[in-house]
């Protein structure tokens, strides 16, 4: 009974193997086209054909030592000292030193980067010996999906939040808790209560091609510049999210504010004085557009 059940699974791990690996080339296919296409929209023709042809040669490598290198080992060994399956075997190796030397290479990742990888190794590797990829199906995936659903509990009880209801924010909690346990987090800043002008960065990191935000958590009271090279905006406040590129710049304190200062003055019957002089303003809170920023602002002050 179990070789029947064994034999059975066979045939649809062969399908299963060849309907990933479509997807899998596909998927890289399109890729190359999207940003060619990009790149052709934004800088013309010629850049996008030249950025075609890289992105074709860059590909072509790993999927050559992924994919064609392992199947002519396996027929070169199968004349002398044959191996069953040892192109999946060398493909296994290849993820396994693949990921320990792109883990490594990010500094930022310590431990935690490591430990993820290692455990979803292991795991797709267990299910993998088990039986292939109906042992991932019915052993790897469901694992995974158990842990990533507490995971992303864990990630909504600990991250801070602006607002509890917004399934947007949730998600990007989520991606910036799940890409720092992955160690391929960008920097997470926090402005200070205090009147300090720039955000404190509480853990550092640097971007990577596996997309993840970065995040600024301010007070309720102080909104923040963002810079984009040479694009600038301001957002906040709570919790900002920050895309690849994106650094966060002054803050700015939203409470009223006043500014004490002595001056010498000279009355109209030219007698000289000491006075001090108190101005109060804060930061507007609404839209500016052009016409609002061409009529000049009230200040309010008054003489002590």
């Amino acid at each position: 009974m179990v070789g029947a059940l064994f034999s059975m699974t066979g045939m649809v791990n062969e399908n299963i193997g060849i309907v990933v690996t479509g997807a899998f080339l596909l998927a890289i296919i399109l890729y190359i086209i999207f940003q060619s296409h990009k790149k052709a929209k934004d800088d013309g023709l010629l850049y996008g054909v030249f950025f075609l042809i890289v992105y074709v040669i860059e590909f072509s490598i790993p999927i050559a030592l992924f994919f064609w290198l392992p199947n002519q080992l396996e027929n070169l060994s199968g004349k002398y000292f044959p191996i069953k399956e040892l192109a999946r075997w060398i493909r296994w190796g290849e993820i396994f030193v693949a990921g320990i030397l792109f883990i490594r290479s990010r500094k930022h990742a310590e431990t935690r980067g490591l430990t993820s990888f290692l455990g979803h190794y292991a795991l797709f590797f267990f299910a993998w010996f088990i039986d292939r990829w109906s042992g991932i199906i019915i052993i790897a995936l469901p694992l995974l999906f158990i842990y990533y659903y507490v995971m992303s509990r864990v990630a909504l009880e600990i991250m801070p939040a602006s607002n509890l209801n917004d399934k947007k924010e949730k998600y990007n909690r989520f991606n910036v808790f799940l890409s720092y346990t992955w160690g391929l987090q960008q920097p997470i800043w926090k402005t200070p209560s205090n009147t300090a002008q720039e955000a404190e960065k509480r853990i550092d990191g640097a971007p990577s091609f596996i997309k993840a935000p970065g995040m600024v958590w301010t007070h309720p009271h102080q909104v923040i510049g963002i810079t984009e090279g040479p694009k600038f905006s301001v957002e906040g406040p709570g919790l900002i999210f920050l895309k690849k590129g994106k650094q966060p710049f002054d803050v700015m304190d939203l409470r009223d504010q006043s500014c004490k200062s002595t001056i010498k003055a000279m009355s109209r019957d030219g007698i000289s004085f000491e006075a001090e002089v108190t101005a109060s303003f804060h930061v507007d809170r609404e839209i500016w557009s052009k016409e609002k920023a061409s009529k000049p602002a009230a200040c309010k002050s008054h003489t002590a």
